[in-house]
């Protein structure tokens, strides 16, 4: 999307590193504001599990899980292959993402924006070729942006109203 708006990328990349810090900071300190004002309502805050696991790390400490490592290792060379592949040839149907998404919880709440983009993306390339696809970057974009903006419209109109509304991403 910068590139298609001129934006220089230097710009791009501080402003994604401000709002990466920022973020992160933020949603820090509201977790912990929450935690202490309202408690952690025991098993429904998803962070417990974490918390609990790392706590039981210092005591007993474990040793390395080195068929877990292996795998991490062989997940990223698969999936930097990917992207190699795609790159490199434009009829590579395989996406890294592809690799990811579906052995995580994410493939639940994504799964039909992953199956529509597919289709058209099918679609364009099967009537219209490479130059049509091109020029539809910018829908496939708005798919993901318009996804996400939804999702944050119905979050907002649930805070405001005091009511739960649809829960986007869990």
């Amino acid at each position: 999307m910068a590139e298609s708006r001129q934006i220089n990328n230097s710009t791009l990349l501080w402003a994604m590193t401000f709002a990466a810090i920022f973020g992160t900071i933020a949603s820090t300190w509201a977790f912990l504001h929450l935690a202490y004002q309202y408690g952690t309502f025991g098993d429904q805050w998803v962070s417990w599990y974490s918390f609990n696991r790392l706590q039981s790390w210092f005591p007993i400490p474990r040793e390395a899980d080195y068929p877990a490592r292996i795998a991490s290792c062989v997940g990223f060379l698969t999936a930097i292959a990917l992207f190699g592949l795609r790159m490199r040839f434009v009829w590579w149907i395989f996406h890294p993402a592809g690799y990811a998404i579906p052995s995580s919880w994410s493939m639940d709440p994504f799964w039909f924006s992953i199956f529509l983009s597919s289709i058209i993306k099918w679609i364009v390339l099967r009537h219209g070729g490479l130059k049509a696809h091109r020029k539809a970057i910018p829908l496939f974009m708005g798919l993901i942006l318009g996804e996400f903006v939804v999702g944050s419209i119905w979050s907002i109109l649930g805070i405001i109203v005091g009511q739960p509304m649809y829960r986007f991403l869990y």
